[in-house]
């Protein structure tokens, strides 16, 4: 699996393309816009766009959206109401892409649909979770309910698990468990 990062001119929010070159099938991490060099790295690999993963519905990881789709009309986006966590049978929902099974994070407290994506030995966690911080709430019960989520289904993956946000820089889970001020 390949993995390309974009940090677009939209509050810097960064987008991620994946790419299984095996089975020639990418899938696109949020979209704050939709580049013609995004398009270049899939038709590079001679790949089909299957779908996209909206980690929030936030402007600024969604407003490319309706480009996205005048060039790509079959694409799924995930996660649909469907897809997401069901707190009462325990499990999280699959993603497959390609030969690559993703499983996706119910994470509140940003906003309430704020989810993640760990696929392969990354884990994108949108606004969630920045390097070396963790995206604004609206009060303190939802601060506690994203520090919560981030411990019980973020923190307890391998140290060396990338971590890749939805702003800023890519960081790993052992250097958030270590540093991160609001994770102590």
């Amino acid at each position: 699996m390949m993995v390309y990062h974009f940090c677009t001119v939209v509050n810097e929010a960064n987008a991620y393309l994946l790419i299984d070159e095996e089975r020639g099938e990418g899938l696109l991490i949020d979209v704050p816009t939709w580049t013609g060099r995004m398009k270049k790295v899939l038709d590079e690999h001679n790949a089909k766009l299957v779908g996209v993963f909206i980690t929030h519905e936030h402007y600024d990881h969604t407003s490319g959206l309706n480009d996205l789709y005048k060039q790509y009309t079959d694409i799924r986006k995930y996660p649909s109401r469907e897809f997401f966590y069901n707190p009462e049978d325990g499990k999280h929902n699959k993603l497959i892409v390609g030969e690559w099974e993703g499983e996706i994070l119910y994470l509140p407290g940003h906003t309430p649909d704020s989810v993640g994506l760990h696929i392969g030995n990354v884990i994108f966690t949108g606004d969630a979770l920045f390097a070396g911080s963790v995206g604004g709430t609206i009060s303190p019960r939802e601060a506690k309910q994203q520090i919560e989520a981030l411990r019980k289904y973020v923190l307890i993956l391998p140290e060396n698990t990338l971590v890749l946000s939805g702003h800023g820089p890519a960081t790993s889970i052992g250097i958030e468990k270590r540093y991160n001020p609001f994770l102590q």
